[in-house]
């Protein structure tokens, strides 16, 4: 069995895996930082030269069917977010949401940071997330707020634009970076 070499796009930690069958539809978890995406986010497009889900290969959403014609199962898990700055791991359901800074009252349903460690850059509505189930799996929309910029790795999302947040893409809001985690519970865990 031979070893293949890929690049973990959060922590950009060169990562050694042994190559096996079916490896390309197995889940990963970064040893260094946790991160956790299918085996083909971490090996194509520019995130295994160790970019930010820059290009199109590595921000397709695993499962859903491709651009060359081949249909793959349909992503029904509606996955989490992982904080990077602070580790915090948020359970996503379907439905409508709306992101932003810890506040009292609350104003956003999923809220980023706790009382001692908040983001005074983010608002505290800062941006909307729609989690739907359409016919080629689950889709995260989002939509900018206008108050505070907004960023899909590292583009400015602009107003009017409703852009689709896939598994491994980085969006900043103020200065925190949350990343779409896949949390399937019949993906498996491949050591490194």
């Amino acid at each position: 069995m031979s070893n293949m070499k890929v690049v973990c796009p959060n922590c950009h930690k060169l990562l050694t895996v042994a190559s096996q069958p079916g490896i390309e539809g197995k889940t990963l978890i970064c040893p260094s930082c946790q991160f956790k995406a299918k085996f083909s986010v971490f090996m194509n497009g520019a995130s295994a030269q160790g970019a930010h889900g820059t290009g199109n290969d590595d921000t397709v959403m695993p499962g859903w069917a491709t651009g060359g014609g081949a249909q793959h199962t349909v992503k029904t898990n509606p996955g989490r977010i992982r904080v990077v700055q602070t580790g915090q791991i948020i359970p996503l359901t379907l439905g409508h949401h709306t992101i932003g800074r810890i506040a009292n009252p609350p104003r956003a349903t999923i809220m980023i940071g706790s009382a001692a460690n908040s983001d005074e850059h983010m608002s505290r509505c800062h941006l909307e997330l729609d989690v739907v189930n359409g016919p080629t799996g689950m889709q995260h929309r989002l939509k900018d707020l206008g108050k505070n910029p907004s960023k899909l790795n590292g583009k400015e999302i602009p107003q009017g634009l409703i852009p689709i947040w896939n598994i491994g893409d980085t969006v900043t809001i103020g200065k925190t970076d949350l990343i779409l985690e896949d949390d399937d519970p019949e993906s498996t865990r491949v050591d490194f």
